[in-house]
């Protein structure tokens, strides 16, 4: 079959959760099928980053997208208080982005049998294309579902109104993007259930993230004098940050109490502010920023 992959970000480099489960799906398509990537770009894409997907033999077309400067976000939130969607959503939209899909969709040198829209803020620029391909919807999350828990640890008051207001539109748009599709992906059985619960009737299939166990198969022997707990994982994705923050705060006061040597070691990019704070009034946590290599801090 051909198919048209539709991404928002950049499937590569591997350095955080979303693009790994991006690029290995990319790749078991591309075992079978041929695929065309379309991906949009604020500059951040590299000659090295679109050869690891060309590599697998998909065809790359890139999208510049406009900077997300005062003046969009101010286009965005007026097009969201007009139409009444949620606002979350419609700060992703790129009207180049969809210009491109349909100049992509109505050539006749490329036909394609599905289009594939890697999560919500992609499959936003669906009901503005021409019909004619199944439509797939990868959904990395339940986004309506991941807003609503973030809620109650949003500690800015204007933040967690805005959040608060865009909760209900954001859900209705969700619900009705995933039943425009004819198959929506999960990453689990709890996120299909929550589809479900959304009033989401399209057929929904599992698809679970997974772990190549060769790669971070280890031969170290653990240091026993040495105990510390590891966290991995992107910061300024919020809910990585949350659950750093609450790890540090309240769980391990609470090992200190047997294990008093105890190192709380994170690694990901772009902590917070206050997660700085707190390691640099604690030696026993480390934040190591971006790393290149994971397994080292694993092992």
């Amino acid at each position: 079959m051909r198919i048209l992959y539709v991404t928002e970000r950049f499937p590569y480099p591997l350095d955080n959760g979303g693009n790994v489960r991006s690029y290995h799906i990319l790749a078991g398509l591309t075992a079978e099928h041929e695929v065309t990537v379309i991906s949009g770009t604020l500059g951040d894409v590299s000659r090295t980053d679109v050869d690891a997907v060309t590599a697998l033999g998909a065809y790359v077309f890139l999208v510049p997208l406009e900077r997300r400067s005062a003046a969009f976000e101010l286009r965005a939130a007026f097009r969201s208080l007009v139409s009444r969607r949620s606002l979350m959503l419609a700060r992703h939209f790129d009207r180049e982005m969809l210009q491109s899909l349909r100049e992509l969709l109505t050539s006749r040198s490329r036909e394609f049998d599905v289009i594939h829209f890697n999560h919500l803020d992609a499959a936003i620029y669906a009901s503005g294309l021409p019909s004619g391909p199944c439509r797939v919807v990868d959904q990395h999350n339940v986004v309506s579902r991941q807003l609503e828990t973030s809620i109650p640890s949003e500690r800015r008051a204007l933040r967690k109104f805005a959040m608060q207001r865009d909760l209900e539109p954001l859900a209705w748009e969700e619900r009705d993007i995933c039943n425009s599709m004819n198959l929506c992906l999960a990453c689990s059985s709890t996120d299909a259930e929550a589809l479900q619960k959304l009033g989401v009737h399209t057929p929904i299939a599992v698809v679970p993230n997974g772990v190549d166990t060769e790669y971070f198969r280890s031969s170290l022997v653990p240091d026993r004098e040495s105990i510390e707990v590891v966290f991995v994982g992107t910061l300024d994705y919020q809910p990585c940050e949350i659950a750093v923050w609450s790890f540090a705060t309240e769980i391990l006061p609470l090992l200190r109490n047997s294990v008093p040597d105890v190192r709380f070691v994170v690694v990901g990019r772009n902590p917070s502010l206050r997660l700085k704070k707190l390691a640099e009034g604690d030696s026993a946590i480390e934040l190591t920023g971006r790393v290149e290599d994971v397994r080292p801090f694993m092992k």
